[in-house]
């Protein structure tokens, strides 16, 4: 089957411009430990060390199980993530004692300026942005909080929290300028942005401006039907 010309046109400039949308969120694996991970326990070497990931989800911000607050470690992990996070993995997590998470993704900085960063976690857990760490909450401690100030500019930025829980209880929150993020600043992958998707529109344009010309030129080049 023959594919339309502005179809093969609007797949192309799409595939330029940097494919499908990204998902609001970031990924999240949820680690299940077989020893209590100690202090300084939320370095990626620790994480990797614990094999593939106990449980995936999206998480639309970065409250667990709210802004502030800890749960029981006899909490399953569905509660614990509760409204927060979609997409979760159909493994039973029935206990949250020794384990880490991880979440990745992308964070959306509207303006150029200076962003306050707040991490709160138990037990430890670190904040990093643009592949650089902004706040360390590390060690075995109750819920307490840690925050740091960045200057940003305007952009997308990769996005890393590492968290890990001994026993007890456990939480993990991060705020920017006292407010919790927010599904529209995150996204699991790195979606294109405005400069890219104006490139798309004016790439369809020139090629169905381009696709009217070649229809033109085998109109005129048609040998005219005979005068009845």
């Amino acid at each position: 089957m023959r594919t339309p010309p502005m179809a093969s046109a609007l797949a192309a400039a799409f595939f330029l411009a940097g494919g499908a949308r990204a998902a609001a969120g970031l990924d999240g694996s949820y680690y299940s430990l077989v020893s209590p991970p100690g202090t300084d326990a939320v370095a990626l070497e620790d994480i990797t060390a614990a094999g593939g990931p106990t449980a995936t989800f999206l998480a639309t911000t970065v409250c667990f199980p709210s802004c502030g607050a800890t749960a029981n470690d006899a909490t399953t992990l569905d509660s614990f993530l509760g409204a927060n996070a979609t997409d979760v993995s159909s493994n039973t997590v029935s206990n949250l004692e020794e384990h880490a998470l991880l979440l990745t993704g992308f964070l959306t900085v509207p303006t150029t300026g200076a962003y306050t960063f707040q991490l709160g976690s138990d037990d430890g857990s670190e904040l990093w942005v643009n592949n650089t760490p902004v706040v360390t909450d590390d060690g075995d401690h109750a819920f307490i909080t840690a925050s740091n100030t960045v200057n940003l500019n305007a952009g997308v930025y990769p996005i890393q929290v590492l968290q890990f829980e001994d026993f007890g209880d456990t939480g993990l929150t991060v705020d920017e300028n006292g407010s919790p993020l927010t599904a529209a600043q995150l996204s699991d992958s790195a979606a294109p942005e405005p400069p890219a998707w104006a490139l798309m529109l004016l790439g369809v344009g020139v090629i169905g401006a381009g696709l009217r010309r070649a229809r033109l030129k085998e109109r005129l080049a048609m040998p005219s039907a005979p005068a009845g």
